[in-house]
């Protein structure tokens, strides 16, 4: 199929309570060295200086669209932005990361090259001192299929759940929104997008840089919230069994999954809420077994 080199590319960046860091995010976008973007910040009630600082882009960058809303959460944020993009390709940024100038040049090329519906590329994890933690590396084959794709998904090798470090096609992430309330959203929304597209496209290159924050959801360390993320795998495992060659890998996966949240259950959680995740854990085995 015939793609354009000039399409339009909703990026969409929902903001919270990030002051410190808003502004190295809005300049790494704006300074894309591919510039037909429409760049929307959507203010989630946010209760320090983003909210001005919002406007402030905005009148500097007639991409920049701003929304300012109730307080919703992040999965909430995300979906308002998703209704009103109007790009062929869609993109998402967290408020307190920065991405390399040739971030969405380079996605949107390994695109048009192959003919994929999703791109995506390495990620650079830093401290917030600037110290380089580690490279999250893709997968090495410049192409995979739609099953390979949601195989190595499942196995998180060299593909992963995240959803800022890619370039979606527009038509593939229509009619999918983030679950509101839940912790790891991207766990719940990702297999399906993929699912819809007919292969993905990988990027060597670390263009993506994700801040390691101690105050972030997973900074603060194991808590009741994570087990939001077994919920995830769990509805994964129970929609990839329609193909076949995953069936079985998908179990695995959720088996090994819950013997990783019963270890911090009982490392992490004591009395109410380690009472708590053990119910959890009794209604997932007992859907499973149905």
């Amino acid at each position: 199929m015939y793609r354009k080199m000039d399409e339009l590319i909703s990026v969409i960046v929902p903001v919270y309570k990030v002051e410190k860091y808003l502004d190295r995010c809005v300049e790494s976008i704006i300074n894309q060295t591919y510039s037909n973007l429409e760049i929307i910040l959507v203010d989630d009630g946010s209760p320090d200086h983003c909210p001005a600082m919002c406007d402030a882009w905005a009148d500097k960058d007639r991409r920049i669209e701003v929304i300012h809303k109730k307080i919703g959460g992040l999965s909430d944020a995300r979906n308002v932005e998703l209704a009103v993009a109007t790009g062929e390709l869609i993109g998402f940024i967290d408020s307190d990361d920065w991405i390399e100038k040739s971030l969405f040049e380079c996605l949107h090329q390994a695109m048009i090259e192959t003919g994929a519906d999703v791109a995506e590329c390495a990620t650079s994890y830093d401290a917030e001192d600037g110290k380089l933690l580690r490279i999250r590396k893709e997968a090495l084959a410049p192409l995979l299929e739609r099953r390979e794709a949601l195989r190595r998904l499942v196995l998180e090798d060299g593909v992963y759940q995240t959803v800022w470090n890619k370039l979606y096609r527009c038509e593939i992430v229509n009619g999918i929104d983030f679950v509101v309330g839940k912790c790891n959203e991207d766990d719940f929304w990702t297999y399906k997008v993929f699912d819809k597209g007919k292969s993905l496209a990988t990027v060597e290159a670390p263009l993506y840089h994700y801040l390691q924050r101690s105050t972030s959801i997973i900074g603060v360390g194991y808590n009741l919230r994570w087990l939001d993320g077994l919920e995830a795998r769990f509805q994964r495992m129970e929609y990839l069994q329609k193909y076949d060659e995953l069936a079985k890998l998908t179990r695995q996966q959720f088996i090994l999954d819950c013997i990783w949240h019963l270890q911090c259950t009982f490392c992490y959680l004591s009395g109410q809420e380690q009472y708590i995740a053990r119910k959890k854990f009794c209604c997932l085995k007992i859907k499973h077994l149905k």
